[in-house]
């Protein structure tokens, strides 16, 4: 009974993407997608892509000693967001003797821009799928009514239930496209939260270990 079942569910799915006509598609491998983008969004979007504790102990006590060179190659082989300004920071002040503290701020806050950018970007997909299918979904539906009405114009006449099939199109079209439409942007209303929190964390840790570089570089405190 419970095959059964399954069965005709399985069935009835399969024809109503039938009946969506080709749009439902596009429609489908953006459902695809969707799903793809949470899994690895689950997996890459969390603490660890800003920083890890281990690195910035590490990098901490390089920089209050005054260790540029050696804070640039441990930063190059973090792949964090911290890690990159920092190897970004450190490499200006080792290369120029120099360097004022708005000099080091101005690099600092530069490239802590690009990676929050960077991180923004990753998410910007289920935007721009949940801008994208409802509008094949209403593709869809002009699709299926142009369908019907050619029908309704025929020189034979129509049969209602082939007008049936074209608004049929029309609705199925629409109604998939709007729900994985919504899904995308409840997923990425959810993430564009959790990314704003990590940008927060990120700006507030490059202030922190900026500052400790622009006293490292006031106090004279650096490689040789």
């Amino acid at each position: 009974m419970q095959t059964d079942l399954l069965e005709v569910e399985s069935n009835s799915v399969i024809e109503i993407i039938d009946k969506g006509g080709i749009m439902m598609y596009p429609i489908i491998a953006l459902s695809v997608i969707t799903l793809l983008l949470v899994i690895y969004y689950l997996i890459t979007i969390n603490a660890g892509i800003i920083y890890s504790k281990k690195f910035l102990v590490s990098i901490q006590k390089n920089i209050s000693q005054g260790k540029f060179e050696e804070s640039v190659v441990i930063a190059q082989e973090n792949n964090s967001a911290i890690a990159k300004v920092i190897a970004k920071t450190c490499a200006f002040v080792s290369n120029t003797p120099n360097a004022q503290v708005d000099e080091i701020m101005h690099i600092a806050d530069a490239e802590a821009s690009t990676q929050a950018a960077k991180l923004s970007g990753k998410i910007s997909y289920l935007a721009d799928i949940g801008s994208i299918a409802p509008m094949l979904g209403l593709l869809g539906t002009v699709m299926g009514m142009i369908d019907s009405f050619l029908k309704i114009g025929s020189v034979d006449g129509v049969k209602p239930m082939q007008l049936a099939s074209g608004v049929s199109e029309a609705l199925i079209t629409t109604a998939s496209g709007l729900v994985v439409g919504i899904v995308a942007l409840s997923i990425y209303t959810i993430y564009r939260g959790k990314v704003s929190e990590l940008i927060s964390t990120l700006d507030s840790t490059t202030s922190y270990l900026t500052s400790q570089i622009s006293a490292a570089v006031r106090t004279g405190n650096r490689d040789q």
